[in-house]
């Protein structure tokens, strides 16, 4: 949020290279003449990291990830919560280790928090000085090269990365936030549905889906099962029967 005076503020968080690539983060403010002033640099993350992302929210709380050592074989993602004065007001949070190369902080809606890991979205909550995941999504295969993400709409993140599923084009996804969840979709598709089977209302049918389901191991003519549906679908029991 802005300072007392007005003044536009902008958090960054980088890896001090002069510093043994700690963590640290400072608070940059550019007053209506657009001159830049930096507070005093924080250290974050005493221990060497490897990529690291922050996002603000409304009421100036800051979403920071991170990526450092495990041990010798792995690396860990951790995320916490700074105030505007860069201060820790909540747990680390840290449940991705292995092989892991990018992370993004995001804030949608104005001021809640979520991330990209990889191949995997995730929402978080925040309260009480606990920072928690609700839930996680795989937008794709393999974990991609050159990712960034941003929250273009309220309930919407934009996902752009090179996709090594796809000879490391340039990709772009949108995943779509409701409620707790997160997905390529919760639009109304029925009209893309196929009804495999008859029923009447109230009923629960199989239905095959003519889009497009990006899966692993699949070969040409497999049925796709899942609980409640064949093929695939976005949510299960989105077609009612009227």
């Amino acid at each position: 949020p802005d300072d007392d005076s007005g003044n536009k503020r902008v958090c960054i968080c980088f890896s001090d290279t002069g510093d043994g690539n700690k963590g640290k983060a400072v608070i940059a403010t550019v007053d209506s003449a657009n001159a830049v002033t930096f507070g005093d640099v924080v250290t974050f993350s005493g221990g060497t990291i490897y990529a690291t992302s922050c996002a603000a929210d409304k009421t100036g709380n800051i979403l920071v990830g991170y990526i450092r050592n495990q041990d010798t074989a792995s690396k860990i993602a951790i995320f916490a919560v700074l105030n505007a004065e860069l201060n820790p007001i909540s747990n680390e949070l840290n449940n991705d280790t292995g092989n892991i190369v990018s992370v993004q902080a995001i804030v949608y809606d104005d001021d809640k928090f979520a991330c990209v890991i990889d191949n995997r979205a995730k929402l978080f909550e925040f309260s009480d000085g606990v920072l928690g995941l609700v839930t996680a999504y795989n937008y794709n295969a393999n974990s991609p090269d050159c990712l960034s993400a941003a929250a273009i709409e309220k309930s919407k993140i934009l996902i752009a990365f090179a996709n090594r599923s796809n000879s490391s084009y340039g990709t772009t996804t949108i995943l779509e936030i409701s409620g707790n969840r997160i997905a390529g979709s919760f639009l109304n598709n029925s009209k893309d549905a196929i009804a495999l089977e008859s029923g009447e209302g109230g009923n629960t049918i199989k239905l095959g889906f003519g889009g497009y389901c990006a899966c692993e191991g699949i070969t040409a003519g497999q049925t796709i099962d899942s609980e409640g549906i064949t093929a695939y679908s976005p949510l299960d029991g989105w077609l009612e029967i009227k």
